[in-house]
Order: C-alpha cells, then structure tokens, then sequence
C-alpha cells in the first residue's frame, strides 16, 4: 500500500505538546487511530519563521534535538522541587489518565517522548 493511502487510513486523535524549562513549546507529537485499530504517531517541532515562500511545520530531527524533555517538563520540575511524587509511565496518554485518575496535587505523571522505547 503506498504512503498516501496509509495516510488516508489514519485518523486524528489527539496532540501532545512538549514544553522546555522556560515553558516554551518545543515539540509536538501527534496521535493517530489506524483502520486495523492500531495507532501511529507523528512528531513536530514547532514552527519558526521561514524563508519567503515556505510555511509548516518541520518533522525531520526533532527528537535527538528534544530527546532529554520529558512530557510535562514544567510540571515535573515543580513537582521535584516541591518534594511531591514523579511518576514516569508508558505514554502521554497513561500520564494524563494518571492525573485523571488520581487527582492528587501532590503527585506528577510524565513519560517520555517516545514512551517504553527510550525506556
């Protein structure tokens, strides 16, 4: 199957968003539900202004620039310092369920960019 009919078979759920210390977004990672009930993801770094003529957003070496940011940077650092709990789970979409879940002020879930991968 070629490339443009895989694309055309995805479809978009959500996007996570990295941020750096400074809470600057770095990075997007972009989730896809596949027809075989599968996902995919896509990674983005964030646009910045380009030559005349040019517009979009750039998906070739984002990670091995970011590969150190977790997911909810800002958020961990604050947790660290205030001596709460970090919890490093699979993926962005189980860091968000923790919180969900568990709704305490005192607790943080992150992962990184590429989940169990880089773990």
């Amino acid at each position: 199957m070629s490339i443009a009919k895989r694309r055309l078979r995805r479809k978009f759920v959500c996007r996570y968003q990295y941020y750096n210390d400074n809470n600057e977004l770095c990075f997007e990672k972009w989730r896809f539900s596949t027809a075989d009930g599968g996902k995919t993801f896509m990674q983005f770094s964030v646009p910045h202004p380009l030559p005349v003529g040019e517009s979009g957003w750039a998906d070739k070496g984002v990670l091995p620039k970011y590969r150190s940011l977790m997911f909810q940077q800002p958020d961990v650092r604050t947790a660290l310092f205030l001596q709460h709990d970090v919890y490093v789970v699979e993926g962005e979409k189980d860091a968000l369920n923790g919180i969900r879940a568990y709704g305490l002020e005192q607790q943080c879930f992150t992962s990184s960019p590429n989940g169990s991968i880089d773990g």
